[in-house]
């Protein structure tokens, strides 16, 4: 699934940014450039972003209806925590919201009409991450939760939380994040700016982060990205940028339509809104 997903981790805080675009996966038609890929977890002891990425819905074959909505399966299980307090670390967090959808893809790994589980490039076995970022209980954290088969039989999840929270993060092109950010190939240059020159940087602010985000999404929805990257054909749309800080949440620039459902909110303020979500069916 071509997506862009940019984490700048700075001294203030976390900045986290996607692109709006969806597309058909078997005709790579556009269906949306307003997709919301980013969702807040908003409670007095967890201030976290979450994102998720790869192959998000299972369909039957045999009649095109989808069997397991991955996204759907965590955000309801962010929603059942609601609650419940913070204990221990993100890890035993995020222990608790796999579960349902892992259920869901052994029952249906069971039905031949499903076909063969992806591989996603590079990585053989992956079916789909969800990434957390953010505060949990006035600690920074982050972690990688993956969904994956062997040889076709679905395994436990993995859950690789950081030990060191790198500065940057990007889950899309690399082709152009090297060419906008490690390289001074001249047909990016319009795509640079002090910000995203990392490397005199000893420390970077929620402004840069912003900058750093905005610079590489519209690279790679740009004729230069995609003609260094086919996977550029897939990102593109409305940008959102989310903020996590230690003192909450809050939209920098939010996605085009928010919704409550699903998710974990309290009434803190108004920086809660919530969302739906990009489903890819495969086949």
């Amino acid at each position: 699934m071509p997506t862009a997903i940019v984490k700048v981790y700075t001294k203030d805080g976390f900045v986290i940014g996607a692109d709006g675009r969806c597309r058909q996966a078997e005709t790579g038609v556009v269906v949306s450039d307003t997709a919301q890929k980013i969702f807040p977890i908003i409670n007095p002891d967890r201030t976290l972003a979450y994102a998720l990425y790869g192959t998000l819905g299972i369909t039957d074959a045999s009649n095109q209806s989808v069997v397991v909505d991955l996204a759907s399966a965590i955000h309801k299980s962010v929603s059942a925590m609601a609650q419940s307090p913070a204990r221990h670390d993100l890890t035993w967090y995020v222990s608790k919201l796999w579960p349902p959808a892992y259920e869901a893809l052994l029952r249906v790994s069971k039905n031949k009409e499903i076909g063969p589980f992806p591989d996603a490039p590079g990585d053989p076995g992956l079916i789909a991450h969800v990434f957390f970022w953010g505060y949990y209980r006035g600690t920074a954290a982050e972690m990688d939760l993956q969904f994956r088969h062997e040889n076709q039989k679905i395994i436990r999840p993995r859950l690789r939380p950081s030990q060191r929270i790198k500065a940057l993060d990007i889950c899309g092109s690399l082709k152009v994040a090297n060419s906008v950010i490690s390289s001074d190939d001249p047909r990016f240059a319009k795509y640079r700016t002090p910000a995203t020159d990392l490397r005199n940087k000893k420390s970077l602010s929620l402004t840069d982060g912003i900058d750093i985000v905005q610079s590489y999404i519209r690279a790679c929805d740009s004729d230069e990205g995609r003609e260094i990257d086919s996977l550029c054909a897939g990102i593109g749309g409305h940008i959102h940028i989310a903020l996590v800080t230690p003192s909450g949440f809050r939209w920098h620039i939010p996605p085009h339509e928010l919704t409550s459902a699903g998710f974990e909110t309290k009434p803190m303020s108004q920086e809660k809104t919530l969302p739906k979500s990009e489903c890819r069916p495969r086949k």
